[in-house]
């Protein structure tokens, strides 16, 4: 019997050892925000219906139920920052500082993005910031990285532009972060601290061959299908979509 290799996402420091010390990506699936795990999962809608607005035969899950959230984070890969980066407003021009001269940034011109998106959007922006990634990516032929935002981080200072990149010829990640004018105030001095850790991006590995759309009719096999899906997986209060996911009769 012959087994087919398992491909694999490449990732390597172009600093020496920056790796040994636990920068790098990790597995999305320990990024779980801190909001997510406190929620509860189970709630006694029974004994506090005031909180629930009971009316007739409804669903009461929370996020938690919801498969396309932790599924989400079982797919690919964050990448925290790779050490402390301070940006500041000084006499009317932003700098950042990093501990070492290893790690570097750079700051994208106007001219290149906020220019030219909508105005109440580039009027949040203070500058779009640029790491110099010290990590690269390479995936097999066929396969390339989707960078994404880390949507459920909420974070206050920065988010970063989602994107594709064909890492199975070019390896190099530098996710965008687009500074927000709103953390930088006169109570913190216009100075503000990304701490090491930072979730950055979300990078999830996806086939190069896209699929060709197809606009079609219900057809009664596709009805019927929906339908078996529906029940299965409403059959259950708990697990129910990892269970019917293991059981699912179209599913090959």
């Amino acid at each position: 019997m012959f087994f087919k290799k398992k491909e694999k996402l490449t990732v390597w420091s172009v600093i020496p050892d920056l790796e040994k010390t636990g920068a790098g990506p990790v597995p999305a699936k320990k990024f779980y925000p801190e909001w997510f795990r406190k929620m509860e999962k189970d709630r006694d809608i029974h004994n506090e219906p005031e909180k629930f607005n009971l009316s007739g035969n409804q669903n009461f899950n929370n996020i938690k139920h919801c498969p396309s959230f932790p599924w989400w984070f079982s797919q690919g890969y964050v990448l925290p920052l790779w050490c402390d980066l301070q940006v500041y407003i000084k006499d009317g021009n932003v700098f950042w500082t990093s501990p070492m001269n290893e790690y570097q940034f750079n700051f994208h011109a106007p001219d290149q993005f906020e220019n030219y998106i909508p105005k109440h959007a580039a009027d949040k922006i203070l500058a779009v910031l640029k790491p110099v990634g010290p990590f690269r990516f390479k995936t097999p032929p066929g396969w390339q990285v989707q960078q994404m935002p880390m949507y459920f981080e909420y974070n206050e200072v920065f988010d970063v532009l989602p994107g594709i990149i064909p890492t199975s010829m070019y390896f190099e990640i530098n996710p965008q972060m687009l500074l927000k004018k709103s953390a930088f105030t006169k109570e913190n001095n216009y100075s503000v601290i990304i701490p090491k850790g930072t979730p950055l991006a979300m990078y999830i590995p996806i086939p190069e061959k896209t699929l060709e759309l197809e606009l079609i009719e219900e057809t009664p096999e596709l009805k019927t299908e929906n339908r078996v899906a529906v029940l299965g997986v409403n059959s259950k209060f708990k697990k129910r979509w990892k269970d019917y996911a293991t059981k699912c009769p179209y599913k090959k």
